[in-house]
């Protein structure tokens, strides 16, 4: 699907990402949601960007109530602990990476402090993240 995309083939692109939401996932394993890949595949930055603010809401919500834990948090400050996270199976990896590919071609993509930060993207004129790297609980 992404191959497809970067070479600018949307139908072949549209076309995998139909196989993809018939396939099973993986136990364990978090995918992008189907109401964020969509919009990008078919280019709709309009419902994109949306979809983007609702996956980082989604993925603040599990990190509250999952298998780790916000320790703490204020109207200023997050502190996280990934102690127990699996970052290989649980990070939000497709969505930054759909949003980089996005970024690559102008648009303005969101950023989260903590799962997407700006500097990810390389751009030096975007806002400072919330959360300084002392700030978060890393071990």
């Amino acid at each position: 699907m992404m191959k497809y995309w970067i070479l600018g083939k949307t139908e072949k692109a549209i076309e995998q990402s139909n196989l993809i939401w018939r396939a099973r996932p993986e136990p364990g394993v978090f995918a992008t949601a189907k109401a964020l890949v969509v919009p990008w595949v078919e280019k709709d930055w309009a419902r994109f960007i949306p979809a983007q603010e609702k996956d980082f809401a989604k993925l603040w919500n599990r990190a509250r109530h999952d298998s780790w834990t916000v320790k703490s948090e204020n109207s200023t400050e997050i502190v996280v602990t990934t102690q127990k996270y699996q970052i290989e199976q649980h990070w939000c990896w497709a969505h930054c990476g759909i949003a980089m590919l996005a970024q690559k071609q102008g648009v303005n993509v969101l950023t989260d402090p903590f799962w997407f930060p700006s500097n990810a993207l390389g751009a030096e004129t975007r806002p400072k993240p919330v959360l300084s790297h002392t700030q978060l609980d890393l071990f």
